[in-house]
């Protein structure tokens, strides 16, 4: 589709369609962990908070209602707070204006939440490199989930892009269908009003009141920027700063399709929850589960992720916080991957070691499900996929990892598949969860085999692997037999046995033991 007023060019590619990463990088977040100095802020009633302070710039969390004017007021009062070291220590400039601080990034008007970047005066501006500003937003129009979108625009002599993924649909009777869709600059930096113009162009405009947008319900403008990335002279990595979307998107999206279901005489979910004698899972229903403070989309392809399975991903976040962080980034390798839980549970918690990972999984469906979540998350840079088998793990290129992270079928097809719940037995993929009861520990010793035979792991590495009461022993003993020190056996948050983990020392004979 192309407009005849301006050059503009729009893709759309259809979930089934695979963009690389260089076509496609989306950097976001449902939820910040204030734990962790990566995403440090907290989001209190004051209007304008600073997120986190460097030498000569700084990021600041603007609320809506907080123009330009207002700003750079609040900068100038509070400016030996926004910057880490006292401007006394600079050097100063002949020019008077050009020691003001000088805004970057002009993303705090008109939105609900913003966030800003401020250089220390006009010379450090210009040391700011590779400013990528990721906004979530409504449109009016139809996207099916993981529907990517590319909209690129000759602007004042330059070429502007923004790339989009869709994270939900929902019907509405006012706008047929209001699409949530995650969005950041390609390429130049753009404002957010030439990116609700792009959209707008294309058929589908941001909603709201505000100029170049759709007025819907007498809603305000309907975007929320999450994410903030760049560069700058001095700093050595590449900076990630994130906020959670506001609710109130996501709210609206439940508002359209309740009014529509209502209108349509029927409610769609309880129909679906309560059309067989035994309920369909609610998250595979709803396509979502939650996990670890992320949001996932699931279907029966994959099983359902549960909290107890967190207890992996709390060993690895507490393996590196009691290690020297100054190492490269890790990379992690989780097998049996699913809908990607606890890789990309483990990737959200080490964002700030830049850590790096592969999921491996025999299902192509599960895999594909696993692609849309990593797309979803904005890690499409740091999170890859591969299709293998346990047996085949020996073979990895991507070997020597650094942390390896498995939760293999355990369940005994016979005795212990009796004390699961129905739905879990009726719903939920069977080769994901069950193994014969001679063959309880066969996808243990296969993957153990793999990293011996393999030299899978870095000397020191963690291995992770869930388990249950009945075969914990077992899985204990075959670690300390191949290699392994400190080998332990861990609960979940219910003080259930859950886990056996263990450090690899590396063995010359390349032999597995039994």
């Amino acid at each position: 589709m192309s407009s005849t007023t301006e050059d503009i060019s729009v893709v759309v590619n259809p979930p089934d369609e695979v963009m690389t990463a260089a076509e496609i990088d989306l950097s976001f977040a449902y939820k910040a962990d204030a734990d962790d100095d990566s995403f440090s802020f907290s989001l209190t009633n004051r209007p304008i908070e600073v997120v986190k302070r460097y030498e000569n710039w700084c990021v600041l969390s603007v609320a809506r209602g907080n123009g330009p004017r207002a700003v750079e007021e609040w900068i100038a009062n509070n400016e030996s707070s926004c910057f880490e070291s006292k401007r006394g220590d600079l050097q100063e400039s002949s020019t008077p204006e050009t020691n003001l601080p000088a805004i970057a990034n002009p993303h705090n008007a008109a939105v609900a939440h913003s966030l800003l970047l401020v250089a220390r005066n006009q010379s450090f501006l210009q040391e700011l490199q590779d400013i990528r500003v990721t906004v979530h937003c409504l449109v009016k129009g139809y996207f099916a989930p993981g529907t990517e979108i590319k909209l690129v625009n000759s602007m004042e002599g330059r070429l502007c892009q923004t790339n989009a993924v869709c994270l939900e649909v929902v019907p509405s009777n006012s706008a047929g269908h209001v699409s949530l869709l995650a969005a950041h600059n390609k390429g130049q930096f753009i404002a957010p009003r030439q990116f609700r113009r792009h959209l707008q162009s294309g058929g589908w405009p941001v909603l709201g009141a505000s100029r170049d947008c759709l007025p819907f319900r007498g809603e305000k403008m309907c975007l929320s920027v999450v994410g903030l990335e760049f560069q700058a002279k001095g700093i050595e990595k590449r900076q990630y700063i994130y906020q959670p979307a506001v609710p109130k998107l996501r709210r609206i999206l439940a508002k359209e399709e309740r009014f529509w279901k209502e209108k349509q005489g029927v409610d769609e979910v309880r129909k679906e929850l309560f059309s067989s004698e035994v309920p369909r899972p609610a998250e595979y229903v709803n396509e979502k589960a939650a996990f670890d403070g992320l949001e996932l989309r699931v279907t029966p392809d994959v099983m359902i992720p549960r909290k107890g399975s967190e207890a992996l991903v709390e060993i690895v976040d507490q393996f590196y916080s009691s290690k020297d962080c100054t190492e490269k980034s890790p990379l992690i390798l989780d097998l049996g991957t699913g809908s990607g839980n606890l890789l990309l549970a483990i990737l959200k918690r080490l964002c700030h070691l830049n850590a790096v990972g592969v999921g491996v999984d025999a299902s192509r469906d599960a895999l594909n499900l696993c692609d849309y979540n990593i797309a979803a998350l904005g890690l499409n840079d740091r999170a890859k996929t591969i299709q293998g088998k346990f047996q085949d793990i020996g073979h990895l290129k991507h070997a020597p990892f650094d942390v390896v992270v498995c939760n293999p079928p355990y369940i005994s097809n016979r005795g212990q598949k009796r004390n699961l719940d129905a739905a879990t037995s009726i719903y939920e993929p069977e080769k994901a969860l069950y193994v014969d009861r001679e063959e309880r520990n066969i996808h243990y010793e296969h993957i153990v085999e793999g990293i011996v035979k393999g030299n899978l792991l870095v000397p020191g590495a963690l291995l992770v692997f869930e388990v249950c009461r009945e075969n914990a022993n077992a899985v204990e003993g075959l670690l300390t037999a191949n290699g392994f020190h400190g080998v332990t056996v861990g609960r979940d948050w219910k003080r259930c046995i859950r886990t056996v983990h263990g450090y690899y020392l590396h063995h010359s004979s390349n032999s597995m033991k039994m």
